[in-house]
């Protein structure tokens, strides 16, 4: 085959580009979600500790 004979192969295709889109719409889904939990989580932890937290120094009277 020639470079004449091939077909114009310059750019990707509407199917290619939303392929891409879909795979990164789904992983940026999967990552979102991911840190909303981590978040809750870290927050819920966060109360945990402060409500179970004791003075350590005692004022002498």
């Amino acid at each position: 085959m020639t470079t004449s004979e091939r077909p114009n192969d310059a750019g990707i295709s509407l199917i290619e580009m939303l392929v891409v889109v879909s795979i990164l719409g789904t992983v940026l889904g999967l990552v979102t979600q991911g840190m909303i939990v981590a978040q809750r989580t870290l927050n819920e932890n966060a109360g945990r500790l402060q409500g179970s937290a004791r003075p350590t120094c005692r004022s002498r009277q």
